[in-house]
């Protein structure tokens, strides 16, 4: 009883709660990065078509759909895929703008059905780490900013988008890949409704953009640009 006691005083405080919150996301990142490396390692270099559809694969029988595209076809797709991996910076300010739209509908219509918001803040698990960030002063901001703006969204694009999305595709089409790769973002975070939901919209822009682009520092970009708005309104909002 005392041990537990001792435990909930330190994770009550402010200061020390955010120092422990960046140091379990680095050694998630660590550690993860470790075990998705000696599990990729047998499988390197990945071979042409990884990502099981047209866009990268210069054989039919390699479509997402199983179905032939004629050459003609291929080479065409494969050049604006190319053009698209080049415009990366706009394929993703394209999707943090759609994203922040899509975030503050569905938030406005949380607050409307009661599921966020209110004393006990319903359904937002991360309105509680960001003020206890907050009550820490600049030093848990820091520690916060930190954690969900940049080491966050890299650990996580990595796997979610990285390595989840193209493993899906080998078993069903890119856009139902793009879907349960979010759907398991979503859920894996196991925040309350009102954070759930917004996380949906943010993993299935991250996919979009990734299977356009092909670029993880575009998902990556628009995941931290996600994280880093609700803490700036947050700041506002209390301010």
């Amino acid at each position: 009883e005392a041990l537990t006691k001792d435990l909930q005083n330190v994770f009550d405080d402010p200061t020390s709660f955010s120092d422990i919150f960046l140091t379990a996301e680095v050694m998630q990142t660590v550690l993860g990065a470790i075990v998705l490396g000696i599990s990729m390692a047998p499988h390197a270099q990945l071979p042409k078509g990884w990502f099981n559809d047209v866009f990268s694969s210069d054989a039919p029988e390699h479509n997402a759909m199983g179905k032939s595209t004629s050459r003609a076809r291929r080479m065409a797709i494969t050049k604006a895929q190319d053009e698209r991996r080049e415009r990366s910076a706009n394929e993703a300010g394209v999707a943090i703008l759609g994203t922040l739209v899509s975030v503050s509908i569905i938030t406005a219509w949380l607050y409307l059905a009661g599921l966020r918001g209110g004393e006990e803040q319903t359904g937002a698990a991360s309105v509680d780490i960001i003020e206890k960030a907050f009550a820490a002063g600049p030093h848990g901001v820091a520690n916060l900013l930190l954690t969900t703006v940049i080491l966050a969204p890299v650990f996580e694009e990595i796997i979610f988008r990285g390595y989840l999305l193209p493993s899906l595709t080998k078993y069903m089409p890119p856009s139902f890949a793009v879907a349960l790769s979010a759907v398991i973002f979503a859920l894996i975070h196991q925040h309350g409704i009102g954070d759930t939901v917004q996380l949906l919209a943010v993993g299935i822009a991250c996919g979009v953009v990734y299977s356009r682009t092909r670029n993880l520092g575009a998902s990556m970009l628009v995941h931290a640009a996600f994280n880093g708005t609700v803490i700036a309104l947050f700041a506002l909002w209390t301010a």
